[in-house]
Protein backbone atom coordinates (compact mmCIF):
# COMPACT_ATOMS: atom_id res chain seq x y z
CA UNK A 1 0.00 0.00 0.00
CA UNK A 2 2.42 2.43 0.61
CA UNK A 3 4.47 1.89 -2.33
CA UNK A 4 1.28 2.57 -4.04
CA UNK A 5 0.21 5.64 -2.53
CA UNK A 6 4.50 7.06 -2.80
CA UNK A 7 3.75 5.51 -6.94
CA UNK A 8 0.87 7.55 -6.89
CA UNK A 9 2.67 11.06 -5.60
CA UNK A 10 5.31 10.76 -7.58
CA UNK A 11 2.86 10.51 -10.99
CA UNK A 12 1.43 13.40 -9.20
CA UNK A 13 4.55 15.04 -8.79
CA UNK A 14 5.34 14.39 -12.57
CA UNK A 15 1.83 15.27 -14.18
CA UNK A 16 1.98 18.83 -12.12
CA UNK A 17 5.46 19.57 -13.26
CA UNK A 18 4.11 19.82 -16.90
CA UNK A 19 1.15 21.59 -16.29
CA UNK A 20 2.07 25.33 -17.07
CA UNK A 21 3.14 27.78 -14.59
CA UNK A 22 0.18 30.01 -14.57
CA UNK A 23 -2.38 26.84 -13.99
CA UNK A 24 0.02 25.95 -10.74
CA UNK A 25 0.39 29.57 -9.14
CA UNK A 26 -2.85 31.55 -10.25
CA UNK A 27 -5.02 32.22 -7.57
CA UNK A 28 -7.68 34.83 -6.26
CA UNK A 29 -4.44 37.39 -4.83
CA UNK A 30 -2.68 36.70 -8.92
CA UNK A 31 -6.25 37.97 -10.18
CA UNK A 32 -6.83 40.75 -8.60
CA UNK A 33 -2.89 42.04 -9.05
CA UNK A 34 -3.78 41.40 -12.70
CA UNK A 35 -6.86 43.77 -12.67
CA UNK A 36 -5.23 46.32 -10.53
CA UNK A 37 -1.94 46.60 -12.76
CA UNK A 38 -4.79 47.07 -15.78
CA UNK A 39 -6.23 49.85 -17.61
CA UNK A 40 -8.75 51.16 -16.71
CA UNK A 41 -8.21 50.29 -12.67
CA UNK A 42 -4.60 50.84 -12.61
CA UNK A 43 -5.99 54.73 -13.31
CA UNK A 44 -9.55 54.96 -11.89
CA UNK A 45 -8.39 53.33 -8.49
CA UNK A 46 -5.94 55.98 -7.54
CA UNK A 47 -9.43 58.43 -6.55
CA UNK A 48 -10.58 55.57 -4.07
CA UNK A 49 -7.90 55.26 -1.00
CA UNK A 50 -9.24 52.19 0.81
CA UNK A 51 -11.01 50.36 -1.90
CA UNK A 52 -11.23 46.86 -1.40
CA UNK A 53 -11.00 43.90 -4.41
CA UNK A 54 -12.37 40.28 -4.37
CA UNK A 55 -12.14 37.86 -6.97
CA UNK A 56 -13.44 33.89 -7.69
CA UNK A 57 -13.25 31.41 -10.08
CA UNK A 58 -16.91 30.97 -11.70
CA UNK A 59 -15.33 27.42 -12.58
CA UNK A 60 -16.15 27.39 -16.54
CA UNK A 61 -13.92 25.81 -18.89
CA UNK A 62 -12.98 29.08 -20.25
CA UNK A 63 -10.31 29.87 -17.17
CA UNK A 64 -11.45 33.60 -16.95
CA UNK A 65 -11.86 34.67 -13.09
CA UNK A 66 -13.81 37.49 -12.02
CA UNK A 67 -12.53 40.07 -9.94
CA UNK A 68 -14.94 42.83 -8.44
CA UNK A 69 -14.13 46.60 -6.74
CA UNK A 70 -16.09 48.14 -4.00
CA UNK A 71 -14.62 51.74 -2.50
CA UNK A 72 -14.33 52.61 1.03
CA UNK A 73 -18.14 52.60 1.66
CA UNK A 74 -18.58 49.12 -0.10
CA UNK A 75 -20.49 50.99 -3.27
CA UNK A 76 -19.79 48.88 -6.25
CA UNK A 77 -16.82 50.36 -8.68
CA UNK A 78 -16.79 48.14 -11.44
CA UNK A 79 -15.71 44.15 -12.30
CA UNK A 80 -13.04 42.69 -14.68
CA UNK A 81 -12.65 39.59 -16.60
CA UNK A 82 -9.06 37.68 -15.99
CA UNK A 83 -8.15 35.30 -18.03
CA UNK A 84 -5.82 32.48 -16.48
CA UNK A 85 -4.24 31.44 -19.45
CA UNK A 86 -2.88 35.08 -20.81
CA UNK A 87 -2.75 36.84 -17.36
CA UNK A 88 -4.67 39.63 -19.31
CA UNK A 89 -7.99 41.59 -18.72
CA UNK A 90 -10.57 40.25 -21.15
CA UNK A 91 -13.50 42.22 -20.60
CA UNK A 92 -14.00 44.95 -17.82
CA UNK A 93 -17.48 47.24 -16.90
CA UNK A 94 -16.13 50.07 -14.77
CA UNK A 95 -17.53 53.18 -13.22
CA UNK A 96 -15.09 55.94 -11.99
CA UNK A 97 -15.49 59.39 -10.96
CA UNK A 98 -13.38 62.25 -11.46
CA UNK A 99 -10.84 63.40 -9.11
CA UNK A 100 -11.14 67.74 -8.10
CA UNK A 101 -8.54 68.19 -10.59
CA UNK A 102 -9.70 66.27 -13.31
CA UNK A 103 -12.68 68.34 -12.50
CA UNK A 104 -11.10 71.56 -12.98
CA UNK A 105 -9.35 70.32 -16.29
CA UNK A 106 -12.44 69.22 -17.51
CA UNK A 107 -13.67 73.72 -17.04
CA UNK A 108 -11.04 74.28 -19.02
CA UNK A 109 -10.57 71.84 -21.90
CA UNK A 110 -14.62 71.53 -22.49
CA UNK A 111 -15.51 74.96 -22.74
CA UNK A 112 -12.23 75.65 -25.12
CA UNK A 113 -13.42 72.99 -27.08
CA UNK A 114 -16.97 73.50 -27.27
CA UNK A 115 -16.17 76.85 -28.79
CA UNK A 116 -14.66 75.53 -31.97
CA UNK A 117 -17.55 74.16 -33.16
CA UNK A 118 -20.18 74.64 -35.81
CA UNK A 119 -22.49 73.56 -33.47
CA UNK A 120 -21.72 76.23 -30.70
CA UNK A 121 -20.84 79.06 -33.42
CA UNK A 122 -24.22 79.03 -35.09
CA UNK A 123 -26.43 79.30 -31.91
CA UNK A 124 -25.10 80.84 -29.29
CA UNK A 125 -21.12 82.10 -30.55
CA UNK A 126 -19.43 80.99 -27.43
CA UNK A 127 -19.96 79.56 -23.80
CA UNK A 128 -18.08 82.09 -22.15
CA UNK A 129 -20.83 84.11 -22.79
CA UNK A 130 -22.81 82.11 -20.31
CA UNK A 131 -23.40 80.69 -16.94
CA UNK A 132 -22.31 77.05 -17.28
CA UNK A 133 -21.65 74.07 -15.29
CA UNK A 134 -19.88 70.84 -15.89
CA UNK A 135 -19.81 67.44 -14.44
CA UNK A 136 -19.23 63.79 -15.29
CA UNK A 137 -21.65 60.92 -16.46
CA UNK A 138 -19.79 57.83 -15.46
CA UNK A 139 -22.19 55.58 -17.12
CA UNK A 140 -22.34 57.90 -20.28
CA UNK A 141 -18.53 57.63 -19.90
CA UNK A 142 -18.64 61.42 -20.63
CA UNK A 143 -18.54 64.69 -19.63
CA UNK A 144 -21.51 67.01 -19.58
CA UNK A 145 -22.27 70.59 -19.69
CA UNK A 146 -25.50 72.71 -18.85
CA UNK A 147 -25.27 76.13 -20.66
CA UNK A 148 -27.73 78.30 -19.10
CA UNK A 149 -30.08 80.44 -21.04
CA UNK A 150 -33.63 80.43 -19.84
CA UNK A 151 -35.45 78.72 -22.21
CA UNK A 152 -33.06 78.22 -24.53
CA UNK A 153 -30.57 76.70 -22.47
CA UNK A 154 -28.48 74.03 -24.03
CA UNK A 155 -27.19 70.46 -22.82
CA UNK A 156 -24.20 69.01 -23.97
CA UNK A 157 -22.22 65.91 -23.76
CA UNK A 158 -18.81 65.48 -24.53
CA UNK A 159 -16.92 62.35 -25.14
CA UNK A 160 -12.80 62.17 -24.93
CA UNK A 161 -10.23 59.57 -26.00
CA UNK A 162 -11.30 55.77 -26.92
CA UNK A 163 -13.31 54.88 -23.77
CA UNK A 164 -14.49 58.39 -22.16
CA UNK A 165 -12.52 57.82 -18.54
CA UNK A 166 -12.66 60.99 -16.74
CA UNK A 167 -8.66 61.16 -17.25
CA UNK A 168 -8.88 61.64 -20.96
CA UNK A 169 -8.80 64.83 -22.45
CA UNK A 170 -7.52 63.72 -25.95
CA UNK A 171 -9.49 63.33 -28.94
CA UNK A 172 -12.78 65.20 -27.64
CA UNK A 173 -15.60 64.48 -29.64
CA UNK A 174 -19.48 66.85 -29.54
CA UNK A 175 -21.73 63.70 -28.79
CA UNK A 176 -24.74 65.42 -28.46
CA UNK A 177 -26.04 69.53 -28.19
CA UNK A 178 -29.75 69.60 -27.59
CA UNK A 179 -32.24 72.05 -25.84
CA UNK A 180 -31.99 71.94 -22.54
CA UNK A 181 -35.03 73.25 -20.99
CA UNK A 182 -37.98 71.32 -22.90
CA UNK A 183 -41.49 70.10 -21.04
CA UNK A 184 -42.37 66.90 -21.17
CA UNK A 185 -45.09 66.15 -23.06
CA UNK A 186 -47.55 66.30 -20.96
CA UNK A 187 -46.84 69.02 -19.24
CA UNK A 188 -46.53 70.93 -22.84
CA UNK A 189 -50.05 69.70 -23.75
CA UNK A 190 -51.36 70.49 -20.07
CA UNK A 191 -49.89 74.02 -20.39
CA UNK A 192 -51.37 74.98 -23.99
CA UNK A 193 -54.61 73.19 -23.20
CA UNK A 194 -55.09 75.56 -20.23
CA UNK A 195 -53.88 78.69 -22.47
CA UNK A 196 -56.43 77.67 -25.31
CA UNK A 197 -59.15 77.23 -22.62
CA UNK A 198 -58.29 80.76 -20.98
CA UNK A 199 -57.65 82.55 -24.09
CA UNK A 200 -61.01 81.29 -25.26
CA UNK A 201 -63.35 81.76 -21.95
CA UNK A 202 -62.36 85.87 -22.42
CA UNK A 203 -64.58 86.05 -25.59
CA UNK A 204 -67.59 87.79 -24.67
CA UNK A 205 -69.93 85.33 -26.51
CA UNK A 206 -68.30 82.61 -24.25
CA UNK A 207 -68.48 83.89 -21.22
CA UNK A 208 -71.94 85.25 -21.42
CA UNK A 209 -73.41 81.88 -22.77
CA UNK A 210 -71.34 80.35 -19.41
CA UNK A 211 -72.44 82.55 -17.28
CA UNK A 212 -75.21 80.99 -14.53
CA UNK A 213 -74.05 77.17 -15.37
CA UNK A 214 -71.91 75.66 -12.14
CA UNK A 215 -71.20 72.40 -14.05
CA UNK A 216 -69.37 73.46 -17.28
CA UNK A 217 -66.10 72.46 -18.28
CA UNK A 218 -63.58 73.42 -21.04
CA UNK A 219 -61.27 71.44 -23.14
CA UNK A 220 -58.93 71.60 -25.95
CA UNK A 221 -56.48 70.20 -28.49
CA UNK A 222 -54.45 70.58 -31.12
CA UNK A 223 -56.22 70.66 -34.76
CA UNK A 224 -54.43 68.25 -36.74
CA UNK A 225 -52.28 69.71 -39.85
CA UNK A 226 -51.45 73.26 -37.96
CA UNK A 227 -48.57 72.22 -36.63
CA UNK A 228 -50.12 72.61 -32.93
CA UNK A 229 -50.31 76.40 -33.76
CA UNK A 230 -54.44 76.31 -34.02
CA UNK A 231 -55.94 74.63 -30.59
CA UNK A 232 -60.07 73.95 -31.02
CA UNK A 233 -61.51 74.40 -27.23
CA UNK A 234 -65.00 72.78 -26.59
CA UNK A 235 -67.27 74.10 -23.18
CA UNK A 236 -69.66 71.58 -21.83
CA UNK A 237 -71.50 69.96 -19.67
CA UNK A 238 -71.98 66.46 -18.62
CA UNK A 239 -75.21 66.96 -20.87
CA UNK A 240 -74.47 69.11 -23.65
CA UNK A 241 -71.88 71.14 -25.59
CA UNK A 242 -72.14 74.61 -25.06
CA UNK A 243 -69.86 76.67 -27.21
CA UNK A 244 -66.90 76.17 -29.03
CA UNK A 245 -63.67 78.42 -30.49
CA UNK A 246 -60.49 78.12 -31.95
CA UNK A 247 -57.48 79.63 -30.21
CA UNK A 248 -53.86 80.68 -31.56
CA UNK A 249 -51.74 79.94 -29.59
CA UNK A 250 -48.88 81.54 -31.02
CA UNK A 251 -50.92 84.89 -31.44
CA UNK A 252 -52.71 84.19 -28.31
CA UNK A 253 -56.06 85.42 -30.07
CA UNK A 254 -59.42 83.72 -29.86
CA UNK A 255 -62.42 83.48 -32.28
CA UNK A 256 -65.28 81.48 -33.07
Amino acid sequence: MKKTIAGFLIVLGLMLSVLPASAQDFNELTAVEIAVSSYPFAQGLENYPGYTAAAYDPGTRYQQWRVTFWDADGEALGWANVSEATREVTFYDAHFYPSSAQEQDAYEVVPAFLNTTPEIQSTIGSVDDYDYWIGYDAWLFAWTIWINDGIDSLYGIIKFGENGMPWEFDDPQLIALVPGSVMEYEEWYESNENQAIALAYQLPEISSVLRGVNDWFGRAWPEPGTSNQFWRVEFATQDSLLATAIVDIETRTASQ
